[in-house]
């Protein structure tokens, strides 16, 4: 997704969502609003050694990794794309029985973790670290971010974590 968006002009979005799926299955989104993929390559994205990308960028082998991986777990990999509307990959794993049988033992959980803390990541990926502090954010703590040592040194010298 981050080399497809490279090239898309206005706003970039990553989103990652996950949902339940039929019966005892997880399944995970990837959006991207990147440039889309041709009907025509659809089909051939997961072939080991296929990239668009110039000679030198890239071996082609991602994505059909990512889709040997994902099979080998008893899930499935599947593209959902429109140029110019960006693209989805679809992540479809089975929940293992003792995953299962924990969760349904677990006692309810509160939506309340706890106390609001305030606190600080540091990153060298401005991504990673957006997606980080969104996740921590909408837990209820006050996240401050960092890409780098000094940075961080800078944030611990004046805020307490």
């Amino acid at each position: 997704a981050q080399h497809a968006m490279r090239a898309a002009p206005g706003p970039r979005r990553l989103r990652i969502t996950t949902a339940p799926a039929s019966g005892d299955r997880v399944r995970i989104a990837i959006a991207d609003t990147g440039p889309g993929i041709p009907a025509e390559l659809r089909d051939k994205v997961f072939e080991p050694f296929f990239t668009t990308k110039p000679a030198g960028e890239g071996t082609g082998l991602g994505l059909s990794l990512c889709r040997n991986i994902v099979a080998e777990h008893g899930g499935t990999m599947t593209v959902e794309s429109e140029p110019g509307q960006g693209t989805t990959f679809v992540i479809e794993l089975p929940i293992p029985t003792s995953i299962r049988q924990a969760a349904a033992a677990a006692p309810p959980r509160s939506a309340a973790v706890g106390p609001s803390k305030r606190l600080l990541v540091v990153d060298d990926e401005p991504d990673l670290a957006s997606v980080l502090k969104e996740i921590l954010t909408r837990a209820g703590h006050h996240v401050d971010v960092a890409h780098d040592g000094e940075a961080a040194l800078v944030l611990l010298a004046r805020t307490a974590y």
